[in-house]
This record gives C-alpha cells, structure tokens and sequence, in this order.
C-alpha cells in the first residue's frame, strides 16, 4: 500500500475513531501456532507477573490444562501476597456441563484471600427475561455470550480469537 494511503486510514479509523483502540509495534507481536503454545504462553505469563493477573474466556475447563493454570494462578498468589487475579468468564456456558468448571472455580476461590482475587460471571442484562422465554441453554448462550478470550500479565497481554 502505498504511503498516503496509509497516512489516510490511520488518521481516520485510528486517530479519529470514537472506538477503543490501541497502536501496537510489529516487533511486539508474537504469533501462537497452537493450544499447546497458547497454554505455554498462559503458563509464562503466570510465572512472571508480578502485580496482576487478568484472564478471559468463555468458560474455565476442567481438563488436566485447566487444572495446571489454576495451580500455577495458586503458587503465584502465594508467593505475591499483593497480586491482584480476576477472572471473568460468561455465566451461561459456566453454568453447563453439570457445573464442573464453577465447582472447580469455586473450590480455586476458598483458597485464596478475596482480597486479590475475583472471580466473576458475565450475563447479557437481559438474560433474567431471556431465560423465562428461551429453556434451552445452548440458544440462551448465543443470545449474549461473553467470548473474548484475553489475558493480561502485568504489562503483557495475549489476544486470541
């Protein structure tokens, strides 16, 4: 592309833009090629943070991964007593699959201190009418589902999609 054009859509979809957005470097981004990577990459993050920890996602798992992360999540508040962990995952699919990921979030949060931890479920404000109508969980989701998939490191952040 050439320059101006550049010069063009910079100025009006980023600088101009009433929607959030951040600029980020080339030399900045890695790219993860796949779950393991995105898993390793979660797992670095945890052992390096030092004053938080922020992860979202659709909903906690309960497989031998998931587990692994909230140990890590674990040690690390242990060892820094004034870092600061939220999770936030979407209320519907946490509350599918016979309850096993919130049982399993629920068990994480007794152990720690509420003063560093939050763990929170995301419901679209109409979900209290939408479920009088709708009974069958699947559609409820898709009707105001929390999917962003991100977590954040102190400074660092991962974006997945």
């Amino acid at each position: 592309m050439e320059k101006p054009l550049l010069k063009l859509l910079h100025k009006h979809c980023i600088q101009q833009s009433a929607n959030p957005c951040f600029q980020v470097r080339t030399s900045q981004l890695h790219f993860l090629n796949s779950p393991f990577d995105y898993y390793s990459a979660l797992n670095k993050g945890i052992e390096k943070a030092s004053q938080r920890i922020i992860l979202s996602a659709l909903y906690m798992g309960t497989g031998d991964m998931e587990k692994f992360l909230l140990h890590q999540i674990s040690q690390r508040i242990h060892s820094i007593p004034y870092i600061n962990c939220t999770m936030l995952f979407d209320y519907n699919r946490t509350m599918r699959n016979n309850l096993e990921g919130l049982i399993m979030l629920n068990e994480f949060r007794k152990k720690h201190s509420l003063q560093n931890l939050e763990i929170n479920l995301f419901t679209h404000p109409s979900s209290p009418i939408l479920k009088k109508i709708i009974q069958y969980p699947p559609v409820l989701e898709a009707m105001g589902v929390h999917h962003i998939k991100a977590a954040v490191f102190d400074d660092d952040v991962i974006l997945t999609g």
